[in-house]
């Protein structure tokens, strides 16, 4: 368990060209991948809200558009479940929430209970609130909180199953060894600083190509490292 200190670079480090060998395009490759599947999170994803804070943007004239599933058919008695969504910010937030017709909530159900239909409680804490209806819902995945279409769920997979094999098969990485960066992998994040900082890129400043090549942080640290941000 230790910080590795090296005199010359470090492998894989560029020749002296400045070059950019094949698997700096896979990382770069890998980074845009990662940010393809970003972008899907943020224009058709959403992150999990609870139906109060929806409550308190729709008061505070935060937000001015909601989308809900339809609520029980015509004529029907009984429980049902609604979905909702809002923009919060630059992320869709979502929530369940509960209906009863006759309108009488049930007991023992930690669900928000609305009545016989969310878009009648919505307009009811704001008049002016547009409410569109949403379509059930299809196949997903959840990535970290994350709901995403299905194929998003099979990008992310395979995304992450390509940087972990060139991280055990690719040249030896900067800043840190393959163990250390496995580590720090699991961590938010984790993976694209490993294809951003482990070897060289495009735009990679040369300081840090040069930071890169002096020292590298074992994986007994490494491991010691995130533990503590988890727990933190």
């Amino acid at each position: 368990m230790a910080i590795t200190w090296a005199g010359g670079p470090a492998a894989g480090a560029p020749a002296a060209g400045g070059r950019i060998g094949p698997t700096g395009v896979a990382r770069a490759l890998l980074l845009l991948g990662w940010a393809v599947l970003a972008a899907t999170g943020l224009a058709v994803g959403s992150l999990p809200g609870t139906y109060s804070d929806l409550q308190q943007g729709l008061e505070s004239g935060r937000v001015t558009e909601v989308w809900a599933e339809p609520g029980q058919a015509e004529g029907s008695t009984g429980t049902g479940y609604q979905r909702v969504e809002w923009r919060d910010g630059w992320v869709t937030r979502r929530a369940d929430v509960m209906t009863a017709t006759p309108g009488e909530p049930p007991l023992g159900s930690d669900v928000p209970f609305v009545g016989t239909d969310v878009a009648l409680a919505l307009t009811a804490v704001n008049p002016d609130v547009q409410v569109h209806r949403l379509g059930y819902r299809t196949s997903s995945s959840e990535l970290q909180g994350w709901e995403l279409p299905e194929w998003a769920g099979l990008l992310a997979v395979c995304l992450l199953i390509s940087s972990v094999t060139l991280l055990a098969g690719g040249p030896e990485p900067w800043w840190a060894t393959r163990w250390a960066w496995f580590w720090v992998s699991l961590l938010p994040g984790g993976v694209i600083a490993y294809l951003v900082l482990s070897g060289p890129l495009p735009a990679l400043p040369r300081a840090l190509v040069r930071r890169g090549s002096a020292w590298r942080l074992g994986g007994g640290w490494a491991f010691l490292l995130v533990a503590v941000l988890w727990w933190l």
